[in-house]
């Protein structure tokens, strides 16, 4: 066995698979490409509540989790597993674990060479029709960039990010070369090529951990030139259309009842975009409404201001949520932000072990101790 083989289990929960947390069970619903609507949203809220704590979390990988769930033979309450399939958040059973997809947030809303979306539903549509796919592993990612660069920080296992409006590049793991590959004939292919490190692997967890580091999952080498990402921008912008799109946070993540009551309130077109940030893009909203709307979720605990320390804080669950937890990862976030500990545009990842668990992807700073003191500097995941 190579340090890369895993001999553990992949753990990685999903509805009809909860973990158990030190807090009760938890389980992520995944949201390819962070597309979702406000009435899901809601609809996952009200759940949360009934069954959970309270609290809708927003991954790094921009999947949601619910938390403090009580199982019954090892499931869940069966109206809790209804609820989420009602709001639709269960499409495909047998491969719902497999289904993490990021993409770029504001594709088809402003910028970018092309909009993405429909590549996002056409991968997640053909992964969950073979079924070899529903054994891939948990950890596995994809990664779809409209060509502005802002998935390139993804540690990713295949990520194809656009180089004009009709073709871009196909890249397996760290491979700094890639594929050539049309808009058109991307999905296909793309799904293909998770069926060839299926046939690849052993044990192994991600395309990177493969003896050739992914090499063979990829058809020809051409170089994939680096990109430099637009800086995320909180507040408003301008879509397109000339219709706006609401940029917010949730401080470390978490939604709750009454963000997402402000949210059902200015909601434009239903639609929404949660993003491996923890932000949320509302869009469709009118010009002239912009202002009150931002003003409203703002009230309601939603950071429009990236100059918030809020903003750029992001950590664990900590204590007393995880076991391997040896502090309350929450209290040191606020002790952080009102002694005003961070530089400007610093951003701080707070873990209460070393496994660094929902870590951004950007260049960040670790804080390990209980004090917020204490931190060391890292690339990302």
């Amino acid at each position: 066995m190579t340090l890369a083989d895993h001999a553990e289990p992949d753990r990685c929960p999903g509805l009809l698979r909860p973990f158990v947390a030190a807090d009760g069970a938890l389980i992520r619903l995944r949201v390819p490409g962070g597309q979702t609507t406000i009435a899901g949203l809601v609809a996952l809220s009200r759940l949360s509540t009934a069954y959970g704590d309270g609290h809708i979390a927003i991954t790094s990988r921009a999947n949601l989790q619910v938390r403090g769930l009580t199982l019954t033979d090892g499931e869940v309450d069966e109206r809790l597993a209804q609820g989420v399939i009602d709001a639709g958040y269960l499409p495909y059973p047998t491969h719902e674990r497999v289904r993490n997809i990021v993409a770029s947030p504001l594709t088809g809303l402003l910028g970018g060479f092309a909009d993405i979306r429909p590549l996002v539903a056409q991968v997640d549509r053909l992964l969950a029709s073979e079924p070899i796919l529903a054994d891939l592993p948990g950890r596995f990612l994809f990664a779809l960039d409209d060509g502005r660069g802002d998935m390139e920080a993804f540690t990713s296992d295949l990520s194809y990010r656009l180089v004009d409006g009709t073709r871009g590049i196909l890249r397996a793991g760290r491979q700094g070369l890639g594929e050539h590959l049309a808009l058109t004939e991307a999905a296909p292919v793309i799904v293909e090529r998770a069926k060839r490190f299926m046939q690849a692997r052993h044990s192994q967890w991600r395309v990177f951990d493969l003896p050739d580091g992914g090499a063979q999952i990829v058809q020809s080498r051409v170089v994939a030139s680096a990109v430099r990402p637009t800086p995320r921008a909180l507040g408003t912008l301008k879509q397109d259309d000339s219709r706006i799109a609401l940029y917010v946070h949730a401080p470390l993540g978490l939604l709750t009842a009454d963000h997402l009551g402000a949210l059902g309130q200015v909601a434009g077109d239903g639609s929404l975009v949660i993003t491996p940030a923890r932000d949320i893009v509302v869009p469709g909203i009118d010009r002239d409404a912009a202002g009150d709307s931002l003003a409203r979720l703002s009230a309601a605990g939603l950071v429009a201001d990236a100059q918030s320390p809020w903003s750029r804080v992001f950590a664990c669950a900590g204590a007393p949520g995880c076991v391997r937890a040896a502090f309350d990862t929450r209290r040191v976030a606020e002790r952080i932000v009102e002694a005003g500990g961070l530089a400007p545009d610093e951003i701080v990842h707070i873990s209460a072990c070393d496994r660094r668990c929902g870590q951004p992807a950007v260049p960040h700073r670790v804080v390990s101790s209980p004090d917020g003191f204490d931190a060391v500097p890292t690339n990302g995941s």
